[in-house]
């Protein structure tokens, strides 16, 4: 919301744009789309963003790709260009999790953005070879799998 400036620039973002490019992407015959969305998303949540989330979810299942993935990371961490500092004390805790854990306590919460790009392709591809159900959600256990692996295809 800090960089779009407001909820309602952010939706037009995050939301609108979005689901004209699945709408576009639909139109070209594409039958196989993947959003990365977020985790503990819902239609009722009284925050503006993981309602926003879910509202997208369901609009995207509408358009009616023959198969659709939904990415659903917890928190992003890698390397921001315009980061507050709260969110590198937040990055700094859970690289530090991940440090004394082997990733484990990092993973459960937080996913590289490496790591949730390579779950993305590999999860589309999967879809694209015929592999899975017409929706996928992939969460945090899933995408550290498919993410630490390099990208086939």
């Amino acid at each position: 919301k800090a960089q779009a400036g407001s909820i309602e620039n952010q939706r037009k973002i995050d939301f609108f744009l979005n689901l004209a490019v699945a709408k576009a992407a639909k139109a070209a015959g594409i039958k196989v789309y993947v959003l990365i969305s977020a985790a503990g998303i819902s239609t009722t949540s009284h925050f503006a963003y993981p309602k926003m989330k879910a509202e997208l979810e369901e609009a995207i299942k509408e358009v009616g790709f023959e198969k659709t993935v939904f990415i659903k990371p917890g928190m992003i961490v890698g390397t921001r260009e315009n980061a507050k500092p709260l969110d590198g004390i937040v990055r700094g805790a859970a690289w530090f999790s991940g440090v004394i854990s082997g990733g484990h306590l990092k993973d459960i919460w937080a996913q590289d953005a490496e790591y949730i790009g390579r779950a993305a392709i590999e999860a589309g591809l999967e879809a694209v070879g015929g592999d899975g159900p017409a929706l996928r959600n992939v969460g945090h256990e899933d995408i550290v799998k498919l993410g630490k692996h390099e990208v086939s295809g």
